[in-house]
C-alpha cells in the first residue's frame, strides 16, 4: 500500500499540467519556565522540540494531504510522541465530497471557550489558550446545500489525549496512564476500534453563519477517576456521550460581531456503569458561550480588536460543574493589537475571571512576530490566581502555583 501511494504521488506530480503540489516543513522549540515548587518529581523548566512535515497535492478533483509531527518532551512520562494531523484523501463529485483519513477539525466559532469543538483529542501538555489537537480518523460524506453543507461522519478509531504524567506542572485534567472507556452499550471497553457517528450542518444567511451538530462519541475532555476492577488501582474512565450543539455568528451594527456557541451532553447509562461508579452521579449538562468582538483600524494602519466572552455550565449544581471544567462560570476580557507590518508583530492579552468561585482568575500576555521570512518568535506569560480551598482541587485550583513564562521559536522550510 505504501509503495502504491508513493508511486501514485510520483506519477501525478510528474504531470505538471494537471497537478499542483506543495511540500513544507517546520522545526519548533518550545520552552516553559515555572515558578519553582521545590519538588523532585516535577520539572520546573520544560521544553519540547517538534519537527513537522506537510505535503499537499491537488490533482483535478482529488486532494491529498499528509501532515505528521514528531515531538520530544522532557515533562511527559513518554518523552517521544508521533502526532498524526491532516492525513486524508478528498474527492469532489459535483456537489458531493468524499473524504477519509485523519484530520484536525474545527467546529468552534468563539475566541477562547470552545464547547462545540470536541471531535479531536487534545495534547493537554500544550498551551491552555490553544491546546494542540491530535488527528482523528474519519470517513465523511459532504453534500453542498445552499450557502453551506451537510456532512455525515464516521469516526472509526478512538484516539486518546496525551497523558500529562507525574512530572508535569500543568495539571489541567486529572488522568492516569492506564484508562478505559464505555462503548455504545455502556459496557467497559479497552478496544480503540469503536465507530462513532456524527452529523454537521452549516449555512450562511445574509450576515448570519450557523452550524448544528450531533455526535455520539467517547468524551475525552473530562475523564472520571475510578477503581479498575481488574487491578484494584485508580484508572481514567472516558464515558460514551451524545452531544448536540450549535454555533451562531452575526455581524451587528457598529461592526460588532456576536458569537454564540452551545453544547448539550447526554451520557449513556447502564447497570454495569452504575456498579462501577458505586452509584456516583453522572449528570447531563449544557455549556453555553456568548461572545462579542469589536475591531477597528488606526490611522497608522494598525488594528485593534476587543473581546468579551462568557461561558456557563448549566443543568448541574455549583460543586458538580466545578469538576467538569476549568471555566465553569467565567468571563474573558481580551485585547489584540496587530501592527500589520512585514514582521507581522502582534500583542494579545486577556484576563479570565471566575464569576462563581471567589478569587480565581487567569492572566495571559503574549507577543509574537516573524524574524525574516522563515522564522517566528513567540513569548508570553501565564499567571494563575486560585488558592486551593477544596480537599480535591477543582477549577483553576488545578493550576495554582503553575505561573510560567513560555517561548516558542519556529523555523519554516
Amino acid at each position: 500500500m505504501q509503495i502504491l501511494l508513493i508511486f501514485l504521488i510520483t506519477l501525478i506530480c510528474s504531470n505538471n499540467t494537471y497537478a499542483q503540489w506543495d511540500l513544507t516543513a517546520d522545526v519548533k522549540h518550545e520552552s516553559r519556565i515555572f515558578e519553582q515548587d521545590n519538588l523532585d518529581q516535577t520539572v520546573d523548566h520544560t521544553y519540547s522540540i517538534s519537527m513537522g512535515l506537510q505535503f499537499e497535492l491537488k490533482y483535478s478533483d482529488l486532494l491529498l494531504k499528509l501532515s505528521i509531527v514528531n515531538q520530544i518532551n522532557n515533562s511527559a512520562n513518554d518523552s517521544y510522541y508521533l502526532f498524526l494531523e491532516d492525513n486524508f484523501i478528498e474527492y469532489d463529485i459535483d456537489n458531493i465530497t468524499l473524504s477519509g483519513g485523519t484530520k484536525i477539525f474545527n467546529w468552534s466559532a468563539t475566541e477562547f471557550f470552545h464547547p462545540a469543538d470536541v471531535v479531536n483529542s487534545k495534547n493537554f501538555n500544550s498551551r491552555i489558550d490553544k491546546f494542540e489537537k491530535l488527528g482523528q480518523s474519519f470517513i465523511s460524506l459532504k453534500y453542498l446545500l445552499g450557502d453551506g453543507d451537510i456532512t455525515l461522519f464516521l469516526f472509526p478509531y478512538l484516539t486518546l489525549p496525551t497523558i500529562l504524567g507525574s512530572k508535569s506542572r500543568f495539571k489541567v485534567v486529572t488522568q492516569t496512564e492506564s484508562g478505559s472507556w464505555t462503548d455504545h452499550s455502556g459496557v467497559l471497553s479497552t478496544s480503540k476500534a469503536l465507530p462513532m457517528p456524527a452529523l454537521r450542518f452549516t449555512q450562511s444567511i445574509g450576515d448570519i453563519d450557523l452550524s448544528f451538530h450531533i455526535i455520539k462519541h467517547v468524551d475525552r475532555e473530562t475523564p472520571l477517576m475510578v477503581v479498575d476492577p481488574s487491578t484494584g488501582s485508580l484508572s481514567s474512565l472516558y464515558l460514551m456521550v451524545t452531544q448536540v450543539g450549535f454555533t451562531y455568528q452575526q455581524l451587528l451594527p457598529l461592526d460588532i460581531i456576536l458569537k454564540i456557541e452551545h453544547a448539550s451532553k447526554f451520557y449513556k447509562n447502564s447497570t454495569y456503569l452504575d456498579s462501577l461508579l458505586a452509584n456516583r452521579e453522572i449528570a447531563n449538562y449544557h455549556t453555553s458561550v456568548v461572545s462579542l468582538e469589536y475591531g477597528f483600524s488606526h490611522d497608522q494602519g494598525t488594528d485593534s480588536t476587543f473581546f468579551l466572552e462568557s461561558q456557563l455550565i448549566t443543568g448541574v449544581g455549583q460543586d458538580y460543574r466545578a469538576s467538569l471544567s476549568l471555566f465553569q462560570k467565567d468571563i474573558m476580557v481580551g485585547y489584540r493589537f496587530a501592527f500589520n507590518d512585514v514582521e507581522a508583530k502582534e500583542i494579545i492579552t486577556n484576563v479570565i475571571i471566575d464569576l462563581e468561585r471567589s478569587g480565581e482568575y487567569l492572566f495571559n500576555l503574549n507577543y509574537k512576530q516573524r524574524i525574516s521570512n522563515s522564522w517566528q518568535f513567540d513569548v508570553g506569560i501565564f499567571l494563575f490566581f486560585a488558592p486551593e480551598n477544596s480537599v480535591t482541587p477543582q477549577g483553576l485550583e488545578l493550576l495554582n502555583n503553575a505561573d510560567h513564562v513560555y517561548t516558542t521559536l519556529t523555523k519554516y522550510f
